[in-house]
């Protein structure tokens, strides 16, 4: 766990600290007036930084508790903030232009040479020559994309409190426990239990997988296809700041200003359009398989008896359908070997013989992990001891899926 952060108050707090302690590593002009001193110490703030805003994002994106996520995005706001006050300051950046002269750098290595020249190279691109009102303007632009990321990103799909409901016996298909995790009523007028599904799911999924009922695939599929209107004024906002802010960097949209360091237009510069291409190239080739594949589709339809032509939510429940009827065992016999312990296993002896890296598993301090139903995994030597000092690193591995999760698969470096 992040040392001091036991309730969702302490983070802001301890985002707050850490600020302050990386302005003070950033005051000392003496330090800063070397090309070793500028890096280090740019690095050092970095750290300090990045050791809470890590956690936090992790915390904002799969910690039960709701109010961890507000207060997270809160830390996570507060580093941001500085850090894009730091991009803009004037003094940083001549110290980082002063340092940046082949008569100063001998004494850097490589790396450090790369580093100066990449910090450099970054406040360039943050708009580090813009006129102090212009940087006040970007700076209000960079706070208000930071909690618009956030506000228009749901925990789940948008649902009115009578929408969705369907018969418990028309989802025989559906699993009892995942069934009886779901919102339930008794509907009078029906003389039927009811469920809801809620759109963005995993029930929802389940539902267009597995239930023969094109009716309730319909409805689920369309519900998960419906607008929140909150979310798309927010994404409407948030399109206008992303505008605004590349208009103020001097890019010309914000799609060339995200893209300034990506590979394809570091190879090809000459081509601005480079990322268009390479996804319109890769189109290209997935359509006609695509086309190949619906069609397909469209038969086992036909040949099932069922009627109609293809419909958006016949897809997931067709596929799956194909695979149980040409691999009629495949799952089944497949389970003992695909259990979650035999996969960890798997994984560790693919870290053993690749890097000669063992494994292995630990328990979590009190208040380490974020979640009952985390794994502690202590990456170390294989002929080292329990003694911390040889440890390479911490695995946290959270494989289950949540509601509380904002992505349903993903990866956190933390410091």
């Amino acid at each position: 766990g992040l040392p001091g952060c036991h309730r969702p108050q302490d983070f802001p707090k301890l985002a707050a600290a850490s600020v302050e302690q990386a302005a003070a590593e950033l005051k000392d002009s003496e330090k800063l007036g070397t090309p070793k001193g500028i890096v280090h110490a740019l690095d050092n703030a970095s750290n300090v930084l990045c050791c809470i805003a890590d956690v936090a994002e992790l915390y904002r994106q799969v910690h039960p508790d709701r109010q961890m996520h507000i207060k997270a995005e809160e830390a996570v706001g507060l580093v941001q903030n500085f850090m894009a006050d730091v991009n803009v300051d004037d003094r940083i950046y001549r110290y980082l232009r002063d340092a940046d002269h082949p008569d100063k750098t001998g004494d850097l290595t490589s790396e450090e040479r790369k580093v100066l020249v990449m910090m450099r190279e970054a406040m360039e691109h943050e708009g580090v020559h813009m006129p102090h009102e212009e940087k006040e303007k970007c700076l209000e632009l960079i706070n208000r994309e930071l909690h618009l990321v956030f506000e228009a990103h749901p925990h789940q799909g948008h649902i009115g409190p009578r929408e969705g409901w369907h018969p418990v016996k028309a989802l025989e298909e559906v699993p009892k426990a995942m069934l009886a995790s779901l919102p339930r009523q008794y509907d009078v007028a029906r003389g039927e239990e009811m469920v809801q599904i809620v759109p963005d799911t995993l029930a929802a999924r389940t539902v267009l997988r597995s239930v023969t009922d094109p009716a309730i695939r319909k409805d689920v599929f369309n519900r998960s296809r419906e607008e929140n209107p909150a979310v798309a004024q927010k994404l409407v906002e948030l399109l206008e700041v992303r505008r605004e802010l590349a208009d103020h960097r001097g890019y010309q949209s914000w799609a060339h200003y995200s893209r300034r360091d990506s590979v394809l237009v570091h190879h090809f510069p000459e081509k601005e359009d480079a990322v268009q291409d390479l996804l319109r190239d890769t189109w290209d080739a997935l359509a006609p398989g695509i086309k190949g594949e619906l069609e397909g589709l469209a038969k086992i339809k036909n040949q099932s008896g069922l009627d109609g032509a293809l419909e958006p939510w016949d897809v997931e429940f067709l596929i799956q359908q194909q695979r149980r009827l040409l691999l009629p065992n495949v799952t089944e016999d497949a389970i003992p070997y695909f259990t979650f312990g035999n996969i960890l296993r798997a994984v560790q002896e693919l870290l053993m013989k690749v890097f000669n890296v063992a494994l292995v598993h630990a328990e979590p301090h009190e208040n380490e992990v974020w979640h009952g139903a985390v794994y502690k995994f202590v990456m170390r030597p294989p002929e080292a001891t329990e003694d911390s000092s040889a440890d390479l690193g911490v695995l946290y591995l959270d494989p289950f899926r949540s509601a509380s999760k904002m992505v349903s698969a993903a990866q956190f470096t933390v410091r």
